[in-house]
């Protein structure tokens, strides 16, 4: 014994149907738009979202960085370091461990003089070559964890500032 729909049965239940299929469809725009929107937007790459910036209060570090990258991907801090007030021939810079314990930094440019823990974190001593009063240096690293790392960056003995950064896989 087959059961079978009568025909106006059948054109009953399409309207219904029809009106599953346009709420799915409707759906599946917005997240399309959705990403495509998170994307163009530095999410997941470059564009106005993917860097940021932080300075200290009294300007002596400025940092900047990606605010999203992959994990065991290649990844930068880029930081301008004035002047050193006690040690005018040097500009130092304090970065958090916290923040340099989650990677594994490949790279610093120029070769800090001097690499010394103190703190809770790490303070690099670069030499300032002739008249200049700062110093950019990068330091290159990738990120050694999934998720949310946070830390701190500014000139010892300054109230430094925090960051934060998101890797993805």
């Amino acid at each position: 014994m087959t059961l079978q729909m009568s025909s106006g049965e059948w054109r009953a239940q399409q309207p219904a149907r029809r009106r599953l299929a346009a709420r799915l469809q409707r759906a599946g725009w917005t997240a399309f738009a959705l990403v495509g929107g998170a994307a163009l937007a530095g999410l997941m790459g470059p564009g106005p979202l993917s860097w940021a910036s932080v300075v200290t209060p009294t300007g002596s570090v400025r940092m900047d960085y990606e605010r999203f990258t992959r994990l065991q991907g290649d990844t930068s801090l880029q930081l301008r370091v004035r002047r050193d007030v006690r040690q005018p021939d040097k500009a130092r810079v304090w970065i958090s461990k916290e923040y340099l314990s989650t990677g594994n930094v490949q790279q610093v440019v120029p070769t800090p003089e001097s690499w010394i823990v103190a703190n809770d974190g790490y303070v690099l001593t670069f030499a300032l070559i002739g008249p200049a009063d700062h110093v950019m240096a990068e330091i290159e690293l990738n990120p050694g964890r999934l998720g949310l790392s946070r830390g701190k960056v500014g000139a010892p003995g300054e109230e430094p500032v925090g960051f934060w950064q998101f890797a993805y896989p």
